[in-house]
């Protein structure tokens, strides 16, 4: 689809990312559908994208590893055993890779994200073996001719009474980002205060008609903080039910759209984006998100 609105990412470039040793996609569109068996590694180019988004903020990179279990143990000044993210695991064969840089971005080098995992040479003698302990590994990112360097362990040990605040090499690219598990109460009620009171609140609600047609007349919120939950008042019942009374399928249609709606100007990516999705209304679901 042709816009008048440059894409934040035209092509696509990764290498070093996990199980992605190199990928080059030549064009991207306004919607790109990736296409491919199991195993192959649409996720991993999914969370390579997040992290090209966040500029490869350690919240990110942590948090992916700490999805997949990446973990390994380290031992605190307290002798407290905790599991940390291996940072190692994040290059191409899950090891130490000081000369190759993980790289992600448009197919521009001059524009791509660069992070190089390797080991701290302040401390040699912690380097005995072929898996470091967490604050043995040096995290360096480069973007846009901006360099940054840290320890891994300065984001878990910060001095004593501060909070460690972590700079951006550049302003991030708003992104929205859905799995295939069934989104949580307090997600779906942070994606509608995004959308409060403007037009998207209506589109959300045709979302969920795709399923059950002029049934569905309003939906809304309820609950206190963490606790709010969704409601939906329906054309045949006299009091409004719950949202997940209406099954999975209903869910994680209304958390696409809410997603879509917040992604707008930025970066929208859903992992498995059919799951749940009945053959019989894929194509209308396929025509809300274009």
């Amino acid at each position: 689809m042709e816009t008048d609105n440059p894409l934040h990412l035209p092509d696509l470039h990764i290498s070093n990312f996990r199980g992605i040793k190199s990928l080059d996609v030549s064009r991207l569109g306004r919607v790109t559908l990736i296409a491919g068996k199991n195993g192959v590694g649409k996720t991993t180019l999914l969370d390579a994208i997040r992290v090209y988004a966040e500029r490869g903020s350690y919240d990110t990179l942590s948090h992916i590893l700490r999805a997949r279990e990446e973990l390994t143990a380290y031992v605190n000044e307290e002798g407290d055993e905790i599991l940390t993210p291996n940072f190692a695991s994040l290059n191409y064969g899950r090891t130490l890779s000081p000369d190759i840089p993980i790289t992600i971005g448009p197919k521009d080098p001059e524009k791509q994200l660069r992070i190089i995992v390797q080991p701290d040479h302040a401390q040699p003698d912690t380097l005995a073996d072929d898996s470091p302990s967490f604050g043995d590994i040096k995290i360096v990112r480069e973007f846009l001719g901006k360099t940054q360097k840290a320890l891994a362990s300065d984001f878990l040990m910060p001095p004593r009474g501060l909070r460690f605040q972590e700079p951006h090499l550049h302003p991030t690219i708003g992104y929205e980002a859905v799995g295939p598990d069934i989104i949580t109460n307090p997600t779906m009620a942070k994606l509608w205060d995004g959308i409060a009171l403007t037009d998207y609140e209506e589109r959300a609600v045709q979302a969920l008609q795709l399923i059950y047609g002029d049934e569905i007349q309003r939906l809304a919120f309820i609950g206190e903080r963490h606790k709010r939950r969704a409601i939906v008042k329906m054309r045949s019942q006299k009091r409004p039910i719950p949202l997940r009374t209406l099954g999975d399928g209903a869910i994680h249609i209304f958390g696409i759209a809410l997603a879509l709606a917040n992604s707008r100007d930025g970066l929208l990516l859903l992992d498995e984006a059919e799951n749940g999705i009945h053959h019989s209304i894929q194509h209308a679901y396929w025509r809300m998100v274009l």
